[in-house]
């Protein structure tokens, strides 16, 4: 890990990768006013959309989140289910085939992004909630930023793929009792990447191992309640009140 877990940063990166669930400029700068740039990537064949927001020393992309209420996309839906694992990138690396085809997607145009704000002395960081957590993640592997959080993501890919991340400055944040993280089941061969932290609801944030924690969660209406990002907003919000 180049960079350490920052409560402030997590913070942060929690209230973008909220904001990208918008997908509008207008409504995201009424909440950042203080933005130099606010703008976002929109790939249409995969229903792609990446917020990317940048302060005088910070930049941040997040990776929207799947839509099930406000504009409803049954792309989202569609790649969630694709969980067959494919080749992917590098040697002997698995991931899941809706997720990957996102990444792919979206890649070339994030790095650019990225580059040109790191160029510029700003700190970088990519974050995204749910399936926005889970395409960071993949994006991480690919496009050099200074940390990526992600909130209630799921797997990306297989053991090698957790491995080659290791020495990435990747947090992936759980909220309570989230069921997303259970998902795709490490029975089809896949494996978390990055560094556990469990977010409580009163606002706790503690590193654990994550192996015995992501297997499956009880009850199931309940972490679907936890998944939400609006309660993991709150949460993280609580924490950082104390």
């Amino acid at each position: 890990m180049t960079e350490p877990f920052s409560p402030s940063t997590a913070k942060m990166c929690m209230q973008v990768a909220g904001a990208a669930y918008m997908s509008h400029v207008n409504f995201v700068e009424a909440i950042f006013p203080a933005a130099l740039e606010v703008r976002f990537i929109n790939h249409k064949d995969t229903d792609t959309q990446v917020l990317l927001i940048a302060w005088h020393g910070v930049a941040v992309a997040a990776v929207r989140g799947t839509q099930v209420s406000d504009n409803f996309s049954f792309i989202d839906v569609i790649r969630n289910a694709r969980c067959v694992k494919k080749r992917w990138k590098f040697g002997g690396i698995r991931a899941h085939a809706g997720y990957s085809e996102a990444v792919d997607a979206v890649a070339d145009e994030v790095d650019a992004w990225a580059e040109r704000h790191t160029e510029a002395g700003r700190k970088v960081y990519l974050t995204g909630h749910s399936m926005g957590g889970v395409v960071a993640s993949g994006l991480a592997a690919l496009i050099k930023f200074d940390a990526t959080y992600t909130f209630g993501a799921p797997r990306f890919g297989n053991k090698a793929f957790a491995k080659m991340m290791e020495e990435q400055s990747l947090y992936r944040v759980v909220h309570a009792r989230d069921i997303a993280p259970s998902y795709p089941h490490s029975f089809l061969g896949y494996r978390h990447a990055g560094e556990r932290w469990q977010l409580s609801s009163d606002g706790g944030l503690a590193m654990i191992d994550g192996k015995s924690k992501d297997f499956w969660h009880y009850p199931y209406l309940q972490g679907q309640e936890d998944h939400k990002p609006i309660n993991y907003l709150n949460a993280i919000m609580k924490g950082y009140r104390k």
